[in-house]
């Protein structure tokens, strides 16, 4: 029997219960197994192993793109998602040099992903016009009276999905070919993360080859999500509720039981200013941030 492979689901019993009162407690995948006298061992991890494979797939070549740099052949062409700004790009005509007066560059995988506006080119970060824009074939041209082979250009688009479960279903099922349906996922679960997660629109451009797991770890965090093998091994996502009932009150000592609960804060050691980060440039790994600053230090101490 081919065992590799196949699911494995582990219950928790005992002898005294009925095998319809056991609970499941684990569901994977088995990796290895070994039959010796009186003893079978069985090796298995969880589902996510599927997802440690490297994205993105499909890279450039010169089957494809006969004029690309030598340098270039094997890159990954990109996976992009929702809105994004300055995306380096890849030259596709770069080999030619000065023989050509138009060089062609490719957005992004079609086959995967969808360009719905090419917002703005840039050569060497500043802002240049372009020619032959296609959101159809996600490409674009560049006069070599405006790019020369040594600079730098950036494209910032507007591309289809922007919410960040579905751009991970996306790219399960499209890239990794793990199909979204009721024998992977806990669908329920997912489906109300989809939900609450339109509330979190997410740009998402994967350049460069990066484990799958990462960048699941990346949308995650964009929407305040978690991503686990629920006990049956189906994927299942959960959003964490960061709303706060309006009849909240301030807890105080009567609200908790003594010696149960200590908390402390140093008055230097509590932060004062809070900034977040937004608008990514991808060219450059750096954002643009808004920041607020207190004056108001304040030390509570509740046993």
């Amino acid at each position: 029997y081919a065992w590799n492979n196949k699911n494995i689901t582990i219950f928790l019993g005992g002898e005294s219960l009925p095998y319809s009162e056991y609970t499941k407690q684990f569901g994977g995948l088995i990796t290895n197994t070994q039959l010796i006298t009186s003893k079978f061992d069985i090796q298995y991890v969880d589902r996510k192993d599927e997802f440690e494979d490297t994205i993105p797939k499909n890279t450039f070549t010169t089957t494809v793109y006969p004029n690309l740099d030598s340098e270039d052949v094997g890159k990954p062409i990109p996976l992009i998602y929702g809105t994004v700004n300055k995306v380096p790009m890849i030259c596709n005509t770069l080999a030619l040099g000065t023989a050509t007066s138009l060089h062609s560059f490719k957005i992004l995988d079609t086959s995967v992903c969808t360009v719905n506006t090419i917002s703005q080119v840039y050569v060497n970060d500043v802002a240049v016009a372009y020619s032959s824009g296609s959101v159809s074939d996600a490409s674009f041209k560049l006069a070599t009276s405006t790019y020369s082979p040594d600079d730098s250009v950036t494209v910032s688009i507007i591309s289809n999905e922007d919410n960040p479960i579905e751009q991970f279903k996306s790219i399960a099922s499209n890239v990794l070919s793990v199909p979204y349906n009721s024998d992977n996922y806990n669908t329920a679960t997912v489906s109300a993360a989809v939900t609450d997660a339109d509330s979190f629109p997410c740009g998402l451009a994967i350049t460069e080859s990066v484990s799958f797991l990462e960048v699941i770890g990346d949308l995650m965090k964009s929407c305040m999500g978690s991503l686990f093998n629920d006990n049956s091994g189906k994927y299942s996502i959960k959003l964490w509720d960061v709303e706060v009932d309006d009849s909240l009150t301030d807890i105080n000592f009567t609200d908790i039981l003594e010696n149960s609960f200590v908390a402390v804060s140093k008055i230097e050691d509590i932060r004062k200013v809070i900034r977040v980060g937004w608008r990514k440039n991808w060219g450059t790994n750096t954002y643009s941030y808004s920041q607020q600053t207190s004056d108001r230090s304040e030390e509570r101490r509740v046993v």
